[in-house]
């Protein structure tokens, strides 16, 4: 009794492993079927990138994981990936450029194919975070938090 037993949770097991119960998510990574994509350009040199949802537990914290985007000249773009957003529909923006200043947005709305264009101001502690959408138009202007290292 006791082996067709086991042998019934063995292959429950394997069929709830099957279909659709899968390891929860690593942290940092974005699983394929949540993904879009944005365009980061930066406007400060050595631009390590992270865009994150805005939810309490990224505002509060300190630890963002490995930049999604590294050494990034002024000028530069890239295409990265991100999540889906956080509980208010927004992002956060954090960048920590090659001279040690910190730059961060939060509630930064963004869609499938928008870009983000970083303007550092010409008080170094000023930032603005542009949002161009995929056709063109603009999607918004946020205002960042910049701050020394």
């Amino acid at each position: 009794m006791k082996k067709a037993v086991l042998l019934s949770v063995f292959i429950l097991t394997g069929v709830f492993s099957l279909f659709g119960c899968k390891a929860k998510d690593r942290p940092g990574e974005v699983p394929t079927d949540r993904k879009r994509t944005v365009t980061f350009i930066s406007g400060a040199d050595e631009a390590d990138v992270w865009i994150l949802p805005d939810t309490a537990e990224n505002r509060s914290t300190t630890v963002w994981g490995k930049a999604m985007i590294s050494k990034l000249s002024s000028g530069g773009s890239e295409r990265v990936s991100i999540g889906e957003p956080g509980e208010n529909g927004g992002y956060i923006i954090r960048v920590i450029d090659g001279d040690g200043m910190y730059y961060s947005a939060g509630f930064v709305l963004l869609s499938e194919g928008d870009s983000i264009k970083m303007t550092v101001g010409n008080s170094p502690l000023s930032v603005i975070f542009d949002v161009t959408s995929s056709d063109g138009n603009s999607a918004g202007s946020f205002t960042g938090f910049a701050a020394k290292l």
